[in-house]
This record gives structure tokens, sequence and C-alpha cells, in this order.
């Protein structure tokens, strides 16, 4: 039988026996630490801080051959519509090189109303950590870097997306300053972080753009060289497909997307500095990563019509700019 205590915190204790791998284990779930460990010899036990954890699914065993969508069950134990018999954990491991990864466990039970009971507290758990996003607007860069961006959404972000629960809004880019005008027009209040799949020029768009619009709400002016400029409600994420992510590196110490998306999910932030370029009493820009002038800025801006090219634009251009 499962045993359920609260602490003088208040906070759930669980203890049951799984089946784990085809292993019976014993699962307690504590303090925000799951915690399984084989019953029998050779002794294994692995340790999972929910910090880790992207989400918990029900599984594909069902009882009686009935096969309801999750959406129509119910996570009350003493319901009969209760019968998934097993659920599955999907969480990240942090592995060298600064890269994380996603690994799932399937946890089985003959009763589902233990199933549907251990899914419950789990899943209060996580919403329970409020910094993670819910909701995200997303953008696409298709031109940036190697042409890769849908790609990339489509076969690493949307997948983690949906298991991880997070409604995502993906708009596509068009143009030059596409994200800065739709970020200065679209109404935010629903969004919980801005998401872009890009380089460093596309990263720049969405700062340029929040930023903007932060001042415009706050009635500060950008334009005045002196003026402090406010730090935009949303937090901003960069998962990179660029010719060049220093932001994006300089940010996971990788350039690997998986990882960019674990930490999105985990909703972890850290500062970044930006500075500005004003002429006279214009803002030209904000910028995070780097800014040129002469020979870099020249082959910067002659590299421009050789997109095509991807990263090898900017050899070929320094090659043949004297």
């Amino acid at each position: 039988m499962m045993q359920e205590i609260s602490d003088q915190s208040s906070r759930t204790v669980l203890l049951n026996t799984f089946i784990v791998k085809k292993k019976r284990c014993r699962v307690y779930f504590h303090r925000g630490t799951l915690i399984w460990e084989t019953e029998k010899p050779p002794y294994t036990r692995w340790t999972l801080p929910m910090t880790d954890v992207l989400a918990v699914r029900y599984g594909d065993d069902w009882i009686h051959g009935i096969n309801f969508k999750e959406k129509q069950l119910t996570t009350s134990p003493t319901s009969p519509t209760v019968c998934p018999t097993n659920f599955i954990l999907h969480y990240a491991v942090h592995g060298p090189k600064n890269k994380w990864s996603h690994h799932s466990v399937t946890m089985s039970h003959t009763d589902p109303r233990q199933v549907a009971s251990w899914v419950k507290t789990i899943r209060n758990y996580l919403m329970g950590l409020t910094h993670r996003p819910r909701k995200i607007l997303l953008f696409v860069n298709p031109f940036g870097g190697k042409k890769k961006g849908l790609k990339i959404w489509e076969k690493d972000v949307q997948p983690l997306m949906t298991i991880a629960g997070i409604e995502t809004k993906m708009l596509v880019t068009e143009r030059v300053n596409h994200i800065r005008d739709i970020l200065l027009s679209t109404d935010l209040t629903d969004f919980h972080a801005v998401v872009c799949i890009g380089g460093d020029g596309t990263l720049a768009e969405v700062i340029n753009g929040l930023v903007l619009r932060t001042s415009r709400d706050r009635q500060i002016d950008p334009n005045n060289p002196e003026a402090n400029l406010p730090t935009p409600r949303l937090p901003i994420g960069v998962i990179p497909s660029g010719s060049t992510d220093t932001v994006a590196y300089s940010l996971h110490g990788t350039t690997d997307v998986q990882t960019a998306a674990i930490h999105i999910i985990f909703g972890d932030s850290a500062g970044l500095d930006i500075s500005s370029v004003h002429n006279d009493h214009t803002l030209l820009r904000l910028y995070a990563s780097m800014l040129s002038y002469g020979y870099l800025g020249d082959v910067i801006r002659d590299s421009e019509k050789f997109r095509w090219m991807g990263p090898q634009r900017y050899d070929y251009s320094g090659k043949y700019i004297s």
C-alpha cells in the first residue's frame, strides 16, 4: 500500500513499489526529490531532483484494453475511469561540455489509482515551480545560418515543448525587423517568455523590440542617451541556429539546441548586459554581443549579399575587403 504523509512544511511524502525497467523498485518522493532503488541485488539507486523533471505523463499501458485520451482522464484515485497502469517521467541529464539531454523512465503499477495519485502529486509540484514558462511567443528565423531554423523547431524544439506542456505561439520571420515590429504591436500580456530560433542578429531583434516596447509602455524616451532603459518583464530565450551564436554560447556554455530548449523549459535565467548606440538624439541600435566599426564592420556589411553561403560568407568577404 502507498503511504502518504505530510511533514510540518505540508510537503507530501510518497512511498510505493513500481516496476522500472522490468525490475521491482521501491520509489520515494520527498522534499522535491524522487528516488527509486531495486529491491533485490545487485542494488542500484537513482536520485532525481524534481527541478530536473520536464514533465510526467501517463504511459501506454491501460487496463481492460480501454484507451481514453489523456485529456479525458481524471486523477481522482476513487474514480473508476482512471485506467493507465504506468506513467512516464521526462527529465533532463546534465552531461559533459555543459550539454543537457532529454531522458525518460517508465514506472508501472497494477493499481491505476496509485498511478493517478503519483501523477497528480508530481504535476502539482511542477506547477508550483512558478518561474517556469507556461506560454511562450516563439520566433523562427528560417534564413539564418544554414537555414535550419524550421527544421530545428520541428525536430528538436516543438516535441520538447509539447512534452513539457508549454503552449507555444510560433511565428516565422519574413524580413528584417519583422520581430521588432511584432513585439511593438502585439498584446504580450498572456505570455511568460519570448524565444527565438536564430543567431545573434535574430536575438538582437528580440532585445530591441522588447526594450523599445517596455520603454514605450513606461513612457521612457529611448532616444535620450541619458535615459535608463527599463528591463523587460518577459525573459528572452535563444535557441541557436545562426552563423554565429556567441550569446547562446555565453549563456549555456554550448550551442547545443536541446540544451537551449531545456534551459527555457526549466525557466533558467541569467543577467545579460546590453549597450546602446545613439547618433545625436536618435537610438540606432541595442546590442548584446559585438559592435564593429572599420574593417570588421565592412566585412559584415559586405557579407549580407552572400547570405546563401551560410557562415562561410564572412571568410569570403573578409578575403576581398581591403
